[in-house]
């Protein structure tokens, strides 16, 4: 892949995620990557909520895009590609960095509320307390379908290595190949 790399452009805590706070402010649009990457994406946010390249999305289409290394790090909602998914889609895309927080922590993506993921995963070490997924950290409804995670996933209360917490919303043709550890409400998937 052809991509941009982020590393070191950025201020001590790392880039603004797009689209963060309220509804109001999300990305409401379309992004396609186009197949291309970015490389040493740093967001270190952890006292914030939405985090992630799109910190909170609403009905937005985002494709054919990659984050490769770096990390994201913030408090809850927190993902490598989206913090927030308020419906839309996100397809063909992947991440491959280290995500953290506190909850709703995903490797793609912290909370899913509606919308779709589709031919997507996730490589990156991910770690919380709560709601934490190699994938999705807190799935509330929507959909996942041909996708992945592969990265080692820790949390402390509902953990999983594809979803951390599913809450309507349905899983199809997917799975999760990397170690997961918590204490309570833990599983492989």
């Amino acid at each position: 892949l052809v991509g941009f790399d982020a590393a070191g452009i950025w201020s001590a805590q790392g880039f603004v995620p797009v689209g963060r706070t309220n509804q109001a402010n999300s990305f409401q649009g379309s992004f396609d990557g186009r197949g291309h990457a970015i490389s040493g994406l740093t967001i270190d946010r952890p006292g914030e909520d939405y985090a992630g390249l799109f910190g909170r999305t609403h009905d937005a289409t985002i494709a054919n895009v990659g984050l490769e290394g770096g990390s994201v790090s913030g408090l809850s909602n927190v993902g490598g590609l989206v913090g927030y998914q308020g419906g839309g889609s996100i397809t063909q895309s992947y991440t491959a960095g280290a995500v953290s927080g506190l909850n709703a922590v995903g490797g793609l993506v912290g909370a899913q509320n509606g919308g779709s993921i589709a031919q997507s995963y996730a490589a990156g070490a991910v770690s919380g307390d709560w709601y934490v997924g190699g994938l999705v950290g807190y799935q509330l409804g929507g959909s996942i379908a041909q996708s992945y995670a592969t990265g080692a996933v820790e949390s402390d209360n509902q953990v999983g290595g594809l979803v951390g917490r599913q809450n309507g919303g349905s899983i199809a043709q997917s799975y999760a190949t990397g170690a997961v550890e918590g204490t309570d409400y833990v599983g492989g998937l």
